[in-house]
């Protein structure tokens, strides 16, 4: 069925409230793909360590020749595992995904998924012949329907439960003395599987004294690259779920209004006095998934279960002086786009001179010295998280808050723009040494059918999108003009030399 309009003299609280509900109920109930396939979690396929589905339609695994093949999966040889954490045999997500499956779907291009059933990035259609250049556009120049559209889509993704199923214990725990499995998966929605995926890459490691985190998404190199590729998956399942492949993911620029002007009740919901989105026509009852997440680490060896929500969302933009109180402003983007390294030694949250850990948050924007965030400050990405406050100020479930994928969508278009400007190549990303499961050939976790950070470091138009305003060098006409005097002598430093580049 297809999607009803309000007009404008209708869009009221109460008639987009109605609006929203009925547009959920006659969404297209699809079962999107979204980690493990629901058809692979059997006890036979876990035993195997096989997740090789065969595709509606077709007779043999990954579809056969012509589609793909049931290979096997080797884990990151540039990862380094034992010596730096401990209990690390109990963590799936070291050597991703070989706990689970160490065969999967090796699909022949264009075609792509875990059984081949769907296309690359930037290809459409039955045999995804078709290439598709989507733009990106500043959710401030969408149209009230277009919003709509976004928010409409978002709404029907919270309400359709996907393909895929989560864990919700570690795999040596699913295994008996007698050395049966017995499988701990359920099934989720396909928002909430975004919001799952996202909390379990940042999940708390298995550490003797419970000290010490593991994030497989932030602080490191495949920051970037994991955003990219977690944006790509929200856009796709949107386009699949409303069967409009035309359907570009918005950006919010936070650096436009000096304070959150997407938080009203036109865009992602005016916050009350107690920071609930109350009066949202759109996310007034969404719930928060793996909240409070430091109650859950695996030195219980438990992971969150995202069927069992944690209240509703919370929003506090600038409320909170002693977090942050302003946002990051248009000459600071100018600043982080002038240094040319992407990551330096040991790529964490110490690096200086680190585009990656400047755009991220942790290193100072006009000298790229990483000694702020001892102090406690953070810069650009990280600042918006804590001016937003609330669910977004709890990283591993901040994707509870649809406003996350507006920011990153953001977050994304930096990235875009140094990229493009600094001429950056493939060379330019550390090949080891950076924390596990951020090196240039480690499997992002936890995505399935596996890709590297490799796969993702790359511009966006090779993955089927470009950026509203962008040109071919990555400047934009939103750009401030920089003075010498706004750069130090050791920002200076940082920006007198050509992007590193990382041989064997």
């Amino acid at each position: 069925m297809g999607l009803f309009y309000l007009s404008e003299r209708q869009f009221t609280r109460t008639g987009t409230m109605l609006l929203v509900l009925l547009a959920v109920w006659i969404a297209p109930q699809h079962r999107v793909s979204a980690q493990f396939p629901g058809t692979c979690v059997t006890v036979e396929n876990l035993l195997k360590g096989e997740c090789c589905p065969i595709p509606v339609g077709f007779t043999e695994q990954c579809g056969g020749l012509g589609r793909g093949s049931c290979v096997d999966i080797e884990a990151s040889l540039e990862d380094d595992y034992q010596p730096r954490y401990d209990f690390y045999e109990f963590d799936d997500r070291i050597a991703w995904p070989v706990n689970f499956f160490n065969r999967g779907c090796e699909c022949e291009f264009p075609f792509w998924g875990a059984d081949c059933s769907k296309c690359a990035w930037g290809y459409y259609g039955t045999e995804c012949d078709q290439w598709t250049m989507l733009i990106r556009r500043n959710i401030k120049h969408l149209s009230a329907h277009e919003r709509h559209q976004f928010f409409t889509y978002l709404n029907w993704a919270k309400g359709n439960q996907s393909d895929y199923v989560v864990a919700t214990t570690t795999k040596a725990y699913m295994v008996g003395d007698d050395g049966m499995i017995a499988p701990a998966f359920v099934d989720v929605s396909i928002y909430d599987y975004m919001v799952w995926i996202h909390y379990y890459s940042n999940m708390r490691a298995i550490h003797q004294n419970n000290s010490a985190d593991m994030m497989f998404n932030h602080h490191s190199s495949g920051f970037l690259p994991w955003h990219r590729a977690f944006m790509l998956y929200i856009e796709r399942r949107l386009q699949e779920l409303s069967g409009d492949y035309s359907f570009a993911m918005p950006y919010w620029d936070w650096t436009g209004a000096g304070h959150c002007d997407v938080c009203t009740d036109e865009y992602f919901g005016l916050p009350d006095k107690n920071g609930a989105l109350s009066t949202s026509p759109y996310f007034s009852d969404w719930k928060i998934l793996c909240g409070n997440s430091t109650a859950y680490d695996l030195t219980e060896w438990k992971i969150c279960n995202p069927r069992k929500d944690t209240g509703v969302i919370v929003r506090l933009p600038g409320r909170d002086a002693d977090i942050e109180d302003s946002l990051p402003r248009r000459e600071h983007i100018g600043l982080t786009l002038t240094i040319p390294n992407y990551d330096t030694p040991f790529f964490d949250v110490y690096s200086n001179c680190s585009f990656r850990n400047t755009l991220g948050g942790n290193g100072n924007i006009t000298d790229g010295n990483s000694m702020y965030v001892v102090l406690g400050q953070r810069y650009m990405h990280g600042q918006v998280h804590r001016y937003l406050g609330g669910v977004m100020n709890d990283v591993p479930c901040s994707v509870s808050d649809p406003i996350f994928f507006a920011h990153h969508g953001f977050v994304d278009r930096i990235f875009e723009k140094w990229f493009r400007r600094w001429k950056i190549t493939l060379e330019n990303y550390p090949i080891r040494g950076a924390t596990i499961g951020h090196n240039r050939y480690s499997y992002m976790v936890p995505y399935f059918p596996v890709w590297r950070n490799a796969d993702a470091f790359v511009r966006s138009t090779e993955l089927g999108y470009d950026f509203e305003d962008v040109d071919e060098d990555g400047t934009s006409s939103d750009e401030v003009t920089l003075m010498p005097e706004d750069i130090d002598e050791l920002g200076q430093k940082c920006r007198m030399q050509a992007p590193a580049v990382f041989e064997d």
